[in-house]
């Protein structure tokens, strides 16, 4: 499958997956200020069609589609593309520790849906802009002294975002996680000392 093409520089593209009319509408709006070139997918797969196509800067994700749902759409990316883009979902959607637990192995964010002047619309101003901005900036190695000699290195929190956050700082610094699992409202992710000693 050849490589998607890459957009013009200087302008950040993001593709938005949303067949709500308003929904998209009102998006758009909230970005209204700002240089960001909007491509829409009426669902999962037009949005799986356009991720093959064209390197994007950030996706916002809505997890309630026509033809497939949020999950399903992820993990298809997270399949076939080596290098995904950055994934915030946007979505009316109630989840369930266990769904946001799904979600966090792919996606970057997870935002309720709530009115444009409303707290969740500027936490989806805020993670979109933090994603593109992301994308122009080189990968950090981790330093050396940074490695760790222990069987095993431990993240241990009660709250889903902050060990999602973790984790993908881990694989952004190429330190492979495993898939976290929860327990007694305590969330674990657990690294191989193997896949930290060089």
């Amino acid at each position: 499958m050849a490589a998607p093409a890459a957009l013009p520089a200087g302008q950040p593209q993001v593709l938005l997956i949303e067949d709500d009319q308003a929904s998209s509408l009102a998006v758009r709006v909230l970005f209204k200020d700002t240089n960001i070139e909007f491509s829409r997918a009426h669902n999962g797969s037009e949005g799986l069609a356009a991720i093959a196509a064209t390197r994007f800067d950030a996706v916002i994700l809505d997890l309630m589609l026509p033809d497939m749902s949020g999950f399903e759409w992820l993990e298809q990316v997270a399949a076939a593309t080596p290098q995904p883009p950055p994934v915030v979902v946007y979505s009316a959607r109630d989840l369930d520790d266990a769904e946001l637990l799904r979600l966090h192995a792919h996606a970057d964010a997870v935002i309720s849906k709530g009115r444009l002047n409303g707290q969740a619309s500027a936490r989806l101003r805020e993670e979109v802009l933090l994603a593109v901005a992301r994308q122009t900036r080189e990968p950090v190695a981790a330093p050396a002294a940074a490695r760790v000699r222990h069987d095993a290195l431990l993240i241990v929190d009660d709250d889903v975002r902050n060990q999602s956050a973790l984790s993908k700082a881990l694989r952004a610094a190429a330190l492979p996680s495993a898939s976290p699992a929860a327990a007694h409202r305590r969330s674990t992710c657990s690294l191989p000392a193997s896949s930290l000693r060089s």
